[in-house]
């Protein structure tokens, strides 16, 4: 079971989901990468900046699509926020809210990379963002 303290405090724990899940997920986000230009091009030297920076368009696409939204929300069966089932009536309460995206991108994130391995390094960053230091 993956455990994360996010920076609330609060606990995010969840096994990947199933892999028909974990691909459709994998096919929304390419759809939505598809004519963005993506380029997962990396060398010793790239940084995590000129991830982003090349793949802006699509990291746009991927955050404001609803199908990949609604593809995380298939995979957080296994979800636990807070030592409550994953649901969006847990993020109602506002001070929950500030989790919510967090969430998301890190059940999304770890339900991906098992695809794209040697983007794991380049996700750390970004996760540590969403988590208590």
């Amino acid at each position: 079971m993956r455990k994360y303290l996010l920076a609330s405090g609060k606990k995010l724990e969840f096994n990947l989901a199933g892999i028909e899940q974990a691909v459709e997920l994998y096919r929304a986000v390419l759809n939505e990468c598809k004519n963005a230009g993506l380029d997962l091009t990396l060398t010793n030297e790239t940084q995590l900046i000129d991830v982003i920076s090349r793949n802006k368009e699509a990291i746009i696409n991927i955050f404001a699509s609803k199908t990949v939204m609604e593809a995380v929300q298939d995979c957080c069966s296994k979800v636990i926020y807070d030592g409550k089932h994953f649901s969006l009536e847990l993020f109602e309460d506002e001070a929950a809210r500030a989790d919510f995206f967090g969430c998301l991108v890190i059940i999304g994130a770890e339900n991906i990379l098992p695809f794209f391995p040697f983007l794991r390094s380049f996700f750390e960053p970004i996760q540590n963002l969403f988590l208590k230091a």
